[in-house]
């Protein structure tokens, strides 16, 4: 498996470790609730999760730009795929 290939594999795994983190976040507020957050409140949700996906997703593609990694067109295009369908995965969810 390629460095790109590895990378990939593992900004896939950690988006998905993260969007569970934040439908715990969603549980857990439901449980306190004893209702589901409202439109906002999950909108604000959303945001933030996106947000640090594609945080995260910036800091992977600098840091491949550092080691002036060849593939950093197709690194920055399968992360983009993996924060969206991510992120879509994530509202299916709610």
């Amino acid at each position: 498996m390629s460095s790109i290939d590895n990378t990939i594999s593992l900004f896939e795994e950690m988006s998905q470790a993260i969007a569970t983190k934040y439908l715990a976040e969603v549980k857990i507020m439901t449980a306190a609730k004893g209702e589901r957050p409202g439109f906002d409140e999950l909108m604000a949700i959303l945001k933030k999760f996106e947000k640090e996906l594609t945080q995260i997703g910036a800091q992977t593609v600098d840091t491949a730009k550092k080691v002036n990694n060849p593939e950093i067109e197709t690194l920055t295009d399968k992360l983009h795929t993996i924060i969206k369908s991510t992120v879509e995965g994530f509202i299916k969810q709610l």
